[in-house]
């Protein structure tokens, strides 16, 4: 019994420690890990006003909170994360919801992924990489495709509407 006691001790303390290095190391490389609540998750679902056939993605997915309520509207969403333990968070919350045909969670930079087929691009990121993400998807959108920001903002493009730290851009 003891043995199985400090076990566990020992798991949950290596994915602190995880998640602990994880968020230090993605504050050079993207933005840290902050969850959005319920209410920014409610006013970027309605900003994308998503339909069926879209598809949307999630950069820096976190713990795929965002995903699985697109997916719960029946829409298809990739999830881009460099944590490899908030990938196989969202993966276990996505297979708890048997939203498996409709989500997918990349462990991978989405620096090295092509937005062109995306209908809907949703950004929680740091104000130092929104400049060079913007350049990205001024060439991989196509035009009419929806991106909302929530906290730091496009320093190039216009909001078409705003509300507290969400906003909304469509490509033109």
């Amino acid at each position: 019994m003891t043995i199985v006691l400090l076990a566990i001790v020992f798991v949950i303390v290596a994915i602190e420690v995880t998640i602990s290095f994880g968020y230090i190391v993605s504050m050079f490389r993207g933005a840290p890990y902050v969850p959005s609540d319920a209410a920014s998750i409610a006013r970027i679902l309605d900003y994308a006003d998503l339909k069926p056939g879209e598809l949307a993605a999630d950069l820096g997915s976190g713990d795929g909170r965002i995903l699985v309520a697109i997916g719960k509207q029946g829409i298809a969403a990739h999830g881009y994360e460099i944590q490899l333990p908030l990938v196989l968070v969202s993966r276990r919350r996505i297979r708890k919801q048997k939203l498996e045909r409709l989500l997918t969670v990349y462990w991978k930079s989405f620096w090295r992924a092509d937005f062109s087929v995306y209908d809907v691009v949703i950004i929680y990121g740091m104000y130092h990489i929104m400049a060079g993400l913007e350049e990205k998807i001024s060439r991989e959108l196509k035009p009419g495709s929806r991106v909302i920001t929530n906290f730091f903002s496009l320093p190039g493009w216009i909001p078409v509407r705003q509300e507290g730290r969400i906003s909304l851009y469509v490509k033109q």
